[in-house]
């Protein structure tokens, strides 16, 4: 080994524990349906969820091109985009709460973590 340093990258997965993931669906089926009706809304996610089986992952850009090829006239499709990629992270974060380990050290953790 050269000795070279070699960077490294952390990948944390935050699904339910950082984030409030119900809560996040939530807002988003309500502006959804807003934007588009509950019928454009709902093919919406069932495109979702096509697209989550196939990639094994959320892919809202991937979701977001099928929609607008599906429904290539769609005057609500700009806002459609920018509701569903502007989701605002510090607004759906878990809340945080002191927490003491046995050792008295004290720090924070994640509601529902």
């Amino acid at each position: 080994m050269s000795g070279a340093r070699v960077p490294i990258a952390f990948l944390f997965d935050v699904d339910n524990t950082l984030l409030d993931n119900d809560r996040v669906r939530r807002d988003l089926v309500q502006a959804i349906n807003r934007i588009v009706g509950p019928e454009r809304g709902a093919r919406f996610w069932e495109l979702y969820e096509e697209i989550r089986q196939e990639r094994d992952y959320v892919d809202f850009p991937h979701t977001l091109d099928r929609f607008s090829r599906t429904y290539p006239v769609e005057t609500g499709f700009p806002a459609l985009a920018d509701a569903v990629l502007s989701c605002h992270a510090p607004r759906i974060r878990r809340p945080r709460r002191a927490n003491r380990d046995p050792r008295g050290v004290t720090g924070t953790t994640e509601e529902g973590a």
